[in-house]
């Protein structure tokens, strides 16, 4: 499996995953801040991670080449515009990221898309979140798996009637929130 890590920070979800013993090659790491570049390169030269390009900067960089290329996109876009500890702006925040994200995963088009972030987002009282759930349905094919769903939104598993939801239907869904 070949990963796209986006905001890699020092490659912990590139580590992450091979520690969970899952088969994938990095292809390519993004990251801004120059420190976490120093340490993305040591650890590629130390050979805890694979050598591969760094990308500076996601709201700059052009990934269309990279379409059918990119089995997983791991990301943890940045949290400041959504956490309780901050003024929560959203999508109001210059530093919320989520758009370019979007992008990313529409460009390169994966099979599987890893996302993290702070539980301020999937709270009731963000809804952004809904709108984030929303956008990511239209990029595979309309159809979430229900657990997850109820999972991000903070709800027990199985405690929703919901089923395999088309767009439309989740976007009419996430409306209560």
């Amino acid at each position: 499996m070949r990963e796209l890590s986006l905001f890699s920070g020092y490659g912990g979800f590139s580590l992450g995953l091979k520690l969970a013993s899952i088969d994938v090659v990095t292809i390519g790491y993004v990251e801004l801040d120059v420190y976490c570049q120093r340490i993305l390169t040591q650890r590629m030269e130390d050979g805890f991670l694979d050598k591969a390009p760094i990308i500076r900067d996601i709201r700059t960089a052009d990934f269309r080449p990279m379409a059918g290329l990119v089995d997983i996109v791991t990301a943890g876009f940045p949290c400041q515009p959504h956490s309780k500890a901050g003024k929560r702006l959203g999508k109001e925040d210059s530093r919320n990221l989520w758009p370019d994200t979007l992008r990313v995963i529409w460009e390169v088009e994966p099979s599987y898309v890893l996302l993290e972030n702070v539980q301020g987002l999937a709270d009731g009282a963000n809804p952004y979140a809904a709108e984030i759930i929303g956008q990511l349905s239209e990029v595979v094919g309309g159809q979430l798996n229900p657990e997850w769903v109820e999972w991000l939104m903070g709800l027990p598993i199985g405690w929703t009637d919901l089923k395999p939801l088309e767009t439309v239907s989740f976007q009419q869904w996430s409306q209560g929130f």
